[in-house]
C-alpha cells in the first residue's frame, strides 16, 4: 500500500468515527432539549400505568409525542412513583421503547412507531407508559385498540412505497 492510501484510509476512519461522534451528540442534545421543555415531575418518575390526556404535537424527530395529561386512569401494581397524580396537568413528551439491535444502534419499536405516526393533534388517547427516569417517558404495552391502529398505519405506510 503506498503512504497516500494509509492517509487516505485513516482520514476516512477519523471522518467516519467524527460524524459518529457528532450523532452520539446530536441525540444526547436532542434528549437534554426534551427533558428541559417536558420535564417529568420528580414524584412521577417509577410510574407504571395509564394516562389519560389530549396530543398536544406529534415529533417524529424524536420519535414520540406530547400527551397534556388529563388524568391517570390506572396505576400498576409495580409502580414506584411516590405521586402518580404529580402528572395531572403537565404536558409529557412520550416515546417509543427502543432496544439495540445487531450493530449497537438504538431502534425504536415499529408498532410503536406506527401508532405514533397515526395519532392527530386534538385527539384524545389513554395509552400505558412507564417512566425509568427523569428524563423519559416510554410507550409500555399497546392496547388491542391502539395495536389496530399501528397495524393499519403501517399498511399505510407499505402502500406509499
Amino acid at each position: 500500500m503506498k503512504p497516500r492510501h494509509g492517509i487516505a484510509i485513516a482520514l476516512a476512519i477519523c471522518a467516519i468515527w467524527s460524524g459518529s461522534v457528532r450523532a452520539e451528540s446530536a441525540d444526547k442534545q436532542a434528549g437534554e432539549d426534551i427533558a428541559a421543555r417536558y420535564p417529568v415531575p420528580v414524584l412521577f418518575v417509577g410510574f407504571r400505568g395509564t394516562l389519560r390526556g389530549k396530543v398536544v404535537s406529534v415529533k417524529d424527530h424524536m420519535h414520540g409525542f406530547v400527551l397534556k395529561v388529563n388524568a391517570v386512569s390506572q396505576v400498576d401494581a409495580s409502580s414506584t412513583a411516590p405521586d402518580a397524580q404529580s402528572a395531572i396537568g403537565r404536558e409529557l413528551a412520550i416515546t417509543a421503547s427502543a432496544k439495540k439491535d445487531g450493530n449497537g444502534n438504538w431502534v425504536s419499536d415499529g408498532r410503536e412507531m406506527n401508532y405514533i405516526q397515526g395519532l392527530q393533534v386534538d385527539q384524545e388517547i389513554e395509552i400505558n407508559v412507564f417512566v425509568p427516569d427523569k428524563i423519559h417517558v416510554r410507550i409500555g404495552t399497546l392496547t388491542t385498540p391502539e395495536q389496530q391502529q399501528a397495524h393499519e398505519e403501517g399498511k399505510k405506510e407499505k402502500e406509499k412505497k
